[in-house]
């Protein structure tokens, strides 16, 4: 299946990102918005609406930082079902519904959303519908 095969590589891409980000030096985990939230000192949030965000734009991740990289590409293999099914369900014509996203300056966290991120990268696309909360800090 498309899903299937489309993991596979999206994994393995993964995966030698992982290697080449060894031998360079550079990280290639997602930003954890904890990590941010804490250095940042972030305050007062508010909704912010439903908008289309560009995908270059979402940088971490409120609780699966651990399963995607920076790239938004699985980490593990166990994500495989679900991210295969996220792609079928795109190739069906359901599309994608919105995903929720922290908003920081221009940079996005997601919170709800992660595999269909991926998925949406993975496909070429350039930006995908949201509903965002913002959040103020004082830089």
């Amino acid at each position: 299946m498309t899903g299937d095969i489309d993991f596979e590589r999206a994994w393995h891409k993964a995966a030698w990102g992982r290697v080449m980000s060894f031998i360079t030096g550079k990280p290639s985990l997602l930003l954890p918005f904890s990590l941010v939230q804490r250095a940042l000192g972030i305050g007062s949030s508010a909704y912010d609406g439903i908008h289309e965000i560009p995908l270059d734009h979402i940088i971490g991740s409120v609780n699966r930082y651990h399963d995607f990289d920076r790239r938004f590409l699985p980490r593990r293999w166990a994500l495989g079902e679900r991210w295969a099914h996220v792609r079928r369900s795109f190739d069906e014509g359901s599309g994608f519904a919105p995903i929720r996203v922290y908003k920081i300056g221009e940079a996005y966290f997601v919170l709800d959303g992660n595999h269909r991120v991926s998925v949406a990268r993975q496909l070429g696309m350039k930006a995908i519908e949201a509903e965002v909360i913002a959040f103020h800090t004082g830089v």
